[in-house]
């Protein structure tokens, strides 16, 4: 399943990259173009009902300022982070998810770093504590084995 979240994130880029590529109006078309590959890239994706026992499985996405973020939990307690910035640079980082006994979820990254997510289930969203308000979407339902 890591393989498949890498390369949405490289579709994600060439998209990108393409749009980027095939605007001569500046960067505002660029902007513009982005935009408009990432909202297409999430309407392609399958939206499914979360996993009963655990609803924060699934790659989830957010598109904020010209930068997409992807944040993806697998079944396994991995966890993976991917962004795509305004400017078509990429950044992918990994780590762990542990759900809590409040039933938030702490990632890990490899770097150290950690975040608290918070799901909403009647609304099938989630963001992180640090930042509420940005709630990403669910863009596709992972059951990894």
């Amino acid at each position: 399943m890591q393989k498949s979240f890498a390369l949405l994130i490289i579709a994600c880029f060439l998209i990108v990259l393409a749009a980027g590529c095939t605007s001569s109006a500046g960067s505002s078309a660029v902007t513009t173009q982005t935009a408009i590959a990432t909202k297409t890239l999430a309407k392609t994706m399958v939206k499914t009902a979360p996993i009963a026992d655990q609803p924060i499985v699934g790659a989830w996405m957010d598109y904020n300022l010209g930068t997409t973020y992807i944040e993806r939990f697998f079944k396994n307690g991995t966890y993976l982070h991917g962004v795509i910035f305004s400017d078509n640079r990429t950044l992918l980082q990994e780590g762990t998810w542990t759900k809590q006994a409040d039933g938030t979820v702490i990632t890990t990254k490899t770097t150290g770093a950690t975040s608290r997510w918070i799901y909403i289930p009647d609304r099938d969203v989630i963001y992180d504590s640090e930042y509420q308000g940005l709630y990403y979407i669910r863009i596709e339902e992972v059951n990894p084995k």
